[in-house]
């Protein structure tokens, strides 16, 4: 037993919904309570597509009606009662204005509950600001960043995808999608992009993800010859992530996921602010749009960071139509 009350051979519960780079942004803090009781089960009310990253003794679907009477104050349902019987801590990250989630899960729950805000405050960087209901309780953060790694059967989708499409390398992934439209780079910049990465000699492939829907029929229309991929789940996205050599996107989640994996990471920020929100890592950089538009970002300033981090040149790209006023490269 551990100076909290909680055995090693507990359940732990943890709460954590949002996209997909919020809960990649959350792995530090799994891993800590992880580190903290190694023996203890790993209980997950998350999203089924992402809760996978996590690897969890068992997973309840945040969106499932039976999490209701946790937000309304009514009773709770059997199967909700027995997800929950017998856990000796839970960790919830919730805006919870009324105080029906604490007063719920305090009820339930034997042990202690840590109800936290996720939504950042001041100029901490979010994977920090998860990290904190852990640090006040004195436990060990072994690692602060972000990190996945993968099991051998993880990898085979990667490895069917390089093999059918005889690719040899260097990979540059491109993502030109996010679950937001004001945080995109503009489609047309990024298959500008696409060409001037094969013209330099790599191997490049678009990557394509659930919330891109109208960008797939966009590249689907377009005769340029490139090649798309549409990675069923999580993990098979990280395998591909994890091959490639340089990973170009916008501020989104498979761009926290592929830093989490160790892979070079060039993310594109709009008016997001990336002391917040960037993928933590040294082997992560940013290019943040002036003024915060992306449309004013150009392609050369992209090309030339692109070229900068897989160890050459930009081959003197121009980029008509597109002016490359000063933006910020943080390294």
């Amino acid at each position: 037993m551990d100076a909290l009350g909680i055995g090693n051979s507990a359940r732990l519960v943890v709460l954590r919904g949002g996209a997909l780079g919020d809960f990649v942004l959350t792995l530090p803090a799994i891993a800590a309570l992880r580190l903290a009781f190694p023996g203890a089960h790993l209980h997950l009310i998350g999203d089924p597509r992402f809760a996978p990253l996590a690897r969890p003794d068992a997973l309840l679907d945040h969106d499932s009606p039976a999490l209701i009477p946790l937000h309304s104050g009514d009773p709770p349902g059997d199967g909700l009662r027995s997800f929950l019987a017998g856990c000796a801590c839970c960790l919830a990250y919730a805006v919870d204005p009324e105080d029906h989630l604490e007063r719920s899960l305090r009820h339930l729950v034997a042990g202690p509950v840590w109800l936290w805000d996720p939504r950042p405050t001041g100029d901490r960087h979010i994977a920090d600001h998860l990290l904190e209901p852990l640090r006040q309780r004195h436990l060990p953060i072994a690692d602060p960043l972000p990190r996945l790694s993968l099991l051998p059967g993880e990898r085979q989708y990667a490895l069917d995808s390089w093999e059918e499409r005889g690719l040899k390398g260097p990979l540059v992934l491109l993502h030109p999608g996010s679950g937001g439209r004001r945080k995109r780079w503009p489609l047309d910049r990024f298959l500008e992009l696409a060409r001037w990465c094969a013209g330099q000699g790599a191997e490049v492939l678009l990557l394509c993800g659930p919330a891109d829907a109208d960008l797939e029929a966009q590249l689907r229309a377009e005769p340029l010859g490139l090649q798309a991929l549409y990675p069923p789940g999580p993990l098979e996205l990280a395998g591909l992530l994890e091959r490639t050599a340089l990973f170009v996107g916008n501020d989104s989640g498979p761009g926290h996921l592929a830093a989490a994996l160790g892979t070079p990471t060039l993310s594109l920020f709009g008016s997001t602010d990336p002391r917040l929100w960037r993928p933590p890592h040294p082997w992560a950089r940013v290019l943040q749009a002036p003024e915060g538009r992306l449309e004013t970002l150009g392609v050369a300033a992209v090309a030339a960071a692109v070229g900068e981090m897989l160890g050459g040149g930009t081959g003197g790209l121009e980029a008509p139509g597109h002016p490359e006023p000063a933006l910020g490269l943080i390294p």
